[in-house]
C-alpha cells in the first residue's frame, strides 16, 4: 500500500437501530494523491457525510482501512488523534462555525491555539496570506456578526487551511449560500484545497459545484461509484 496519498478500503459503518441496525456504508473506498480533488453526490441519508466523518477521524468505521500518507488514525492514542484532526485534516461545514467573540484573523489562527499551542510567525503569516487570497484583507479585525454569509464561509475556508493540512474535507460548503456566492466559494475551495500536500474531497447536493471537479462519485448502496458524464441528483 502506498504511503503517499489518502487510501480508504472496504469501509463499513452500521448505526444502531431496530432489527439489528442500519447499514450506511458497505465497502466504500477511495484513493487520492496530493493535489487531487473529488466530489461526492447522492441522496440525503446515503452515507456521504458519514464517509467524510470517518476519513477525518470524527467517527470510527466498523471495519476497513483508512490511511493518510501512511498514517492510520485508528491506531493513534488520544493525543495523536487530536493532533491528526487538528493538523492533518481541515474541515469546512455548511455552517461556518466561526467563534463570535473572535475577530476574523483570530478565528483563522484558532487551530494553532488548540491544546495549548501557539501561532508561530510562519502560521500567522500564512493566515494573513490566506485571508488575502479569499478576499478578506480588509476584514481582519471584524467579528463574524459584521460579515456577510459568504465572507464568513470564506473565513472558514482560510481557517481550515491555516495549518497546511494534508486532507481538506468539505461537507455541503455552499449549502447556505446564494448561487453567486456559492460559485465564488466553490472556486476558492478548488484553488486552495488542491495545493500540495493537500487533497480536497467535497460532499455536495449542488450539481453545479460537483460538475467543476475532475472526479465525481455517487454514493450508492453504501459504496462510491464513478458518477460518469451524466451527473444528476
Amino acid at each position: 500500500m502506498s504511503t503517499e496519498g489518502l487510501v480508504a478500503r472496504d469501509v463499513f459503518r452500521t448505526f444502531p437501530g431496530p432489527d439489528g441496525g442500519l447499514p450506511v456504508l458497505r465497502g466504500a473506498a477511495i484513493d487520492m494523491l496530493p493535489g487531487e480533488a473529488a466530489a461526492i453526490i447522492g441522496p440525503s441519508g446515503s452515507g456521504k457525510s458519514t464517509f467524510l466523518h470517518l476519513l477525518g477521524a470524527l467517527d470510527k468505521p466498523d471495519s476497513g482501512t483508512i490511511r493518510l500518507d501512511g498514517v492510520n488514525p485508528l491506531g493513534l492514542d488520544a493525543n495523536g488523534l487530536a493532533d491528526y484532526r487538528n493538523r492533518q485534516v481541515g474541515f469546512v461545514f455548511q455552517d461556518h462555525h466561526l467563534l463570535p467573540q473572535l475577530t476574523v484573523l483570530e478565528n483563522v489562527l484558532a487551530p494553532a491555539w488548540a491544546n495549548g499551542g501557539r501561532a508561530t510567525p510562519e502560521v500567522a503569516a500564512r493566515a494573513r496570506l490566506l485571508l488575502d487570497r479569499v478576499g478578506l484583507t480588509g476584514r481582519l479585525d471584524h467579528f463574524p456578526a459584521q460579515l456577510s454569509g459568504g465572507e464568513r464561509q470564506r473565513a472558514a475556508v482560510a481557517r481550515s487551511l491555516v495549518l497546511a493540512p494534508r486532507l481538506l474535507l468539505a461537507d455541503e460548503p455552499t449549502g447556505n449560500l446564494d448561487s453567486r456566492t456559492a460559485s465564488e466559494v466553490g472556486a476558492l475551495l478548488l484553488d486552495l484545497g488542491t495545493e500540495k500536500p493537500c487533497r480536497l474531497l467535497v460532499v455536495t447536493h449542488s450539481l453545479e459545484l460537483a460538475s467543476r471537479f475532475p472526479r465525481v462519485y455517487r454514493m450508492a448502496e453504501g459504496k462510491l461509484v464513478p458518477a460518469g458524464d451524466g451527473i444528476s441528483s
